[in-house]
């Protein structure tokens, strides 16, 4: 973690150039520097030196490419990106094709893109909230729900819902403290310093999807809690054609947070 990456605003690989948001560079970045930053050369570097197959093995671990089972019609599983799928996709669309079979070759490129969540990956905003929400409780990947419970005009419970655990990551505790940290200085004092609330500790990442079609899309997650409690909310927020994730998605996610804190505690309003 404490291993400094130097950015000068871009990365070659081969004929290739892979270029940082910061155009003139971020100068030496360590881990904890480099998410406050968003810095992507820094994790072009470091993605290439885990490898693709632990990227993607550990992105389906946090659930990409999987449904997270809410009770809503048509749920998108998204995908999990990498060498294995990638091998799996062209072995399905042309499974004797010699020419196909060459095309599964993975690259360091294709890596870079992937660290970063560009390329071929795909995820949902729910998926996202569940991610988050699993960084925030250190492994707990929960089964999302609609109705939480449905009352009587009495007040008597007709339906209650109980949180589903669907799978858990097991990190060491150093790992969950790296990650928990490097996400609250991105909130202090980072690409989400707008979302900073006095009274909260809040922690989460910007983030940009490029879109082929148009502008790009803006990201952001994150969790809120009071100081010295457990953390309370989970937000994710994605902004079509929004642009950077700190300008436009942030600014949505503190009123949602901002919003929650206000009402905590008070009753469920009753239909008349």
């Amino acid at each position: 973690p404490d291993k400094r990456i130097h950015c000068p605003g871009y990365l070659e690989l081969g004929d290739r150039v892979f270029n940082c948001w910061k155009k003139e560079g971020h100068g030496a970045r360590d881990f904890v520097d480099a998410m406050r930053d968003s810095c992507d050369v820094y994790f072009y570097q470091l993605g290439i030196k885990a490898g693709a197959s632990l990227i993607e093995r550990y992105a389906g671990a946090f659930g990409i490419g999987h449904v997270t089972g809410i009770p809503l019609a048509g749920e998108s599983k998204g995908r999990s990106f990498g060498p294995m799928t990638r091998a799996r996709i062209l072995q399905i669309a042309q499974p004797s094709s010699a020419r196909g079979r060459r095309r599964v070759g993975w690259r360091q490129g294709d890596t870079a893109n992937l660290s970063v969540g560009q390329g071929g990956l795909l995820m949902t905003p729910i998926q996202a909230a569940v991610l988050i929400a699993a960084v925030a409780n250190r492994g707990l990947l929960y089964r999302p729900y609609v109705v939480e419970r449905i009352l009587t005009p009495d007040g008597e419970t007709v339906m209650e819902t109980a949180p589903v655990v669907e799978r858990r990551v097991e990190l060491r505790e150093g790992v969950w403290d790296l990650l928990q940290k490097s996400l609250r200085r991105v909130v202090d004092s980072g690409t989400a310093r707008s979302a900073a609330i006095p009274g909260l500790e809040i922690a989460g990442k910007t983030g940009t999807a490029q879109n082929p079609l148009g502008d790009d899309h803006a990201w952001f997650v994150a969790y809120a809690g009071r100081p010295g409690q457990p953390v309370r909310l989970a937000v994710a927020v994605l902004v079509q054609h929004g642009g950077h994730g700190g300008e436009t998605a942030v600014p949505v996610a503190r009123a949602v947070i901002e919003s929650y804190f206000e009402n905590e505690g008070l009753p469920l309003p009753v239909a008349l």
